[in-house]
C-alpha cells in the first residue's frame, strides 16, 4: 500500500495466497484418503467403499475455514496505514 496498492489489492493477494495453500493441501489429503481407503478395506472387515458425499463435504469445510483463516489477516492487512507500518518497519 506504500508504493500504490489499493486495498482491496492487497486483500485479494493475501487470500489468494493463502488460499493457493489450502486447496493444494486438500488435493493431497482427498489423494491420501483414496489411497488410504483402499488400504483400510483390505485391512478390515465390512469397510464399505469410499463416499463422495464425505469427500465432498470435508473439502468444502476445509475450504470454508482455510477462507476464514485467510480473511482475518488479510483484512487485517487491507486496514494498516501505510505510513505507520513504514515508521514500524
Amino acid at each position: 500500500m506504500a508504493v500504490g496498492a489499493r486495498s482491496i489489492s492487497v486483500l485479494a493477494m493475501v487470500i489468494r495466497e493463502g488460499m493457493t495453500v489450502v486447496f493444494l493441501g486438500v488435493a493431497f489429503g482427498v489423494f491420501g484418503a483414496v489411497a488410504g481407503t483402499r488400504v483400510v478395506r483390505h485391512l478390515l472387515y465390512g469397510s464399505g467403499a469410499s463416499d463422495p458425499q464425505v469427500y465432498a463435504a470435508a473439502v468444502l469445510l476445509v475450504a470454508v475455514v482455510g477462507l476464514l483463516a485467510c480473511w482475518v489477516p488479510a483484512r487485517r492487512a487491507a486496514l494498516v496505514e501505510p505510513v505507520i507500518a513504514l515508521r514500524e518497519e
